[in-house]
């Protein structure tokens, strides 16, 4: 059973292991089409919001082709606002700032994680 007390140290903790950054949400633009080109998509928050960037390299295989990807997971304490997929994070990593695109949103009881784009 998750108390107070309880979610008070999860968010402690949580602060203490964020390894990145969260700067801003953007919800998803418009592609370009053939009359009229791509606009960007409004922006839903922008701040400072401590976050956990996780990266696992996988080996993906489609018949004889095989390829390497980067798998990567946002997790977020409290997220600042709604996300959705398709909304592009800007996310600040020892002082590299990059934009990604989510694909997935996961819910759970403390955290939300956002399953980000293959690199």
């Amino acid at each position: 059973m998750l108390t107070t007390a309880r979610i008070a140290r999860l968010r402690r903790d949580a602060a203490i292991a964020a390894n990145c950054t969260l700067t801003a949400i953007t919800a998803a633009g418009v592609s370009a089409d053939y009359d009229q080109p791509a606009t960007a998509g409004a922006v839903r928050w922008a701040g400072a919001s401590p976050a956990y960037l996780s990266e696992t390299t996988e080996r993906v295989q489609a018949g004889e082709r095989s390829d390497v990807i980067v798998a990567r997971t946002l997790v977020l304490l409290d997220p600042p606002a709604t996300v959705q997929p398709g909304d592009v994070v800007t996310v600040d990593r020892d002082g590299q700032v990059t934009k990604e695109t989510v694909r997935a949103v996961a819910k759970r009881t403390v955290t939300t994680r956002l399953v980000l784009e293959d690199a």
